[in-house]
């Protein structure tokens, strides 16, 4: 297996428990259909599709289709609306040549307006 592949389902891992820890059941499909776990709170009847990924990314694909994007910041984790984290992105978003390109865009880490802004988003024990 690949070091890339034991770091994704690391990170599954991690997710879950943090998700758990949160009070949501957590169910990973059978099938990758763009979605890579579905959380749900019994008590408030929430649902949240999300897609998992090791950094804060956006994608043109997610746009408008009620998806979470779950990603670490340090020992930190966001579960945020995507549509919600493209509008915390830095104002030069839309001139980088990924997102003209391919729709997509990455960050290694988030900017510290950032991480205020996603603060209500923060997931897990320490949140």
């Amino acid at each position: 297996m690949s070091g890339s592949r034991v770091v994704e389902y690391a990170n599954r891992n991690r997710l879950s428990e943090l998700l758990l820890q949160d009070v949501f059941g957590v169910f990973v499909p059978l099938i990758d259909s763009g979605i890579d776990m579905i959380a749900y709170r019994e008590d408030t009847r929430e649902i949240r599709l999300i897609q998992q990924k090791s950094r804060w990314t956006v994608d043109r694909k997610y746009l408008g289709r009620n998806i979470w994007i779950a990603f670490p910041d340090g020992e930190d984790w966001f579960l945020v609306p995507h549509d919600h984290l493209l509008r915390t992105a830095h104002e030069g978003l839309v001139d980088t040549q990924s997102w003209t390109e391919t729709g997509v865009y990455s960050r290694a880490s988030i900017t510290a307006a950032q991480r205020s802004a996603l603060a209500g988003y923060k997931i897990g024990v320490s949140s």
